[in-house]
């Protein structure tokens, strides 16, 4: 009933009254609503380009009405935190920053610049959750230094960004952090395995399969639609919306799609390797959502979150389809975009081709084999673009 009513608010025209009429349910749920043409908490969150590394708000910030219980009950003027996920290539630049002597690069300056003089919250997530997931792949001495240099970052002041002259030399607080983080990407490895993993690993599924359908049919957009969607059925067992439309749009050929999906062709050199490092895009994007759910949980403060990244593809596919509303419940997270897969193609059936299966989807998406269906995939596209 409750999830019913989440939804129902989610898309309904009248949220602030279903909200009050079902109140004592609603109570410990939050609302973020991004499709008003203002905002009860007074400040603006854009969207900020430094050349070619752009901090990305993941929905329209400037248009937010929050809806939780402090809002309706209360008349009180609302305490927001802007928070702002590194992608793991803005971290790598922080290395170069402080460890490399001859390295320098004005943009990146300019960025955290800015995240310094708005007080914007950053953090480092999305390279911890990649280097757990991905068991340390990296060189340990690597992945310790670009922790070190987000520590050194963290007490750097906006008089040593502006002159450029960046405190290189880490003292006892800069160990005793990066030890800290450290410690949690360590006890991040199990839950990686558990959660994680098996995530990353759909989404990699869902777009083998996709390619496979944009390079094996001269079909039309809505066939190749079908195809995936009795993938999804049979095969894959599961049903992202918001990854859908995006694949939806690129088997469309949408120019949107050109600058994420558009890298990769038929005989594309180290195809899985670019597939593999969209199928993290994605994923860090979902994480991002959940990362919100966790601080906005019943604290009073509003937590919002953008992406930093010098990704072009990524940053086109976060404007692409924002989120149009979110409510938070616990630790669960609920998202509603501004496109769905249902008014993107309204010539295809979607709610009755999903729906005979629900079940069977339910029972298979728990005993299936992710990495393993993955091997499957993969053999079939190179097979196919050989």
């Amino acid at each position: 009933m409750k999830k019913k009513l989440i939804e129902q608010i989610l898309i309904s025209p009248s949220p602030f009254s279903i909200f009050e009429e079902n109140y004592s349910e609603m109570r410990n749920t939050r609302f973020l609503l991004f499709d008003n043409n203002s905002n009860n908490f007074g400040k603006k969150f854009q969207k900020m380009d430094f050349n070619n590394f752009t901090i990305s708000p993941l929905a329209e910030y400037h248009n937010t009405m929050v809806l939780d219980q402090y809002t309706v009950k209360e008349s009180r003027e609302l305490e927001v935190v802007h928070c702002v996920d590194f992608d793991s290539n803005i971290i790598s630049n922080l290395r170069k920053l402080f460890f490399h002597t001859n390295y320098s690069n004005e943009y990146l300056i300019n960025l955290l610049l800015y995240v310094k003089k708005e007080r914007i919250q950053s953090n480092c997530s999305p390279y911890l959750i990649e280097c757990a997931a991905n068991n340390f792949n990296l060189d340990k001495k690597d992945i310790y230094e670009s922790l070190l240099s987000f520590s050194l970052l963290e007490n750097t002041n906006i008089e040593q960004l502006i002159t450029n002259h960046l405190n290189k030399e880490p003292s006892s607080t800069d160990y005793l952090d990066t030890d800290e983080r450290w410690r949690s990407l360590i006890g991040l490895k199990k839950y990686a395995a558990k959660e994680y993993i098996p995530r990353y690993y759909y989404i990699y599924c869902l777009l083998l399969k996709m390619y496979f359908l944009k390079f094996s049919s001269k079909k039309s957009a809505k066939n190749k639609l079908i195809q995936l969607l009795d993938s999804i059925n049979t095969e894959l067992f599961s049903y992202w919306e918001n990854e859908l439309v995006i694949c939806y749009l690129s088997l469309k050929e949408d120019s949107k799609t050109d600058s994420f999906f558009g890298s990769v062709k038929p005989n594309t050199k180290d195809m899985l390797i670019k597939i593999q490092g969209m199928a993290w895009d994605l994923f860090h994007l979902r994480c991002a959502h959940e990362h919100m759910a966790e601080r906005n949980s019943y604290s009073k403060r509003i937590f919002l979150h953008s992406f930093g990244s010098e990704d072009k593809g990524l940053n086109s596919i976060i404007r692409l389809n924002p989120i149009k509303r979110i409510a938070f419940d616990g630790k669960d997270v609920y998202t509603h975009h501004r496109y769905t897969i249902f008014n993107m193609c309204p010539e295809v059936d979607v709610y009755t081709i999903l729906n005979e299966y629900t079940h069977h989807r339910n029972k298979m998406c728990k005993e299936t084999n992710y990495q393993a269906l993955s091997k499957k995939l993969e053999y079939e596209l190179l097979h196919l673009s050989s």
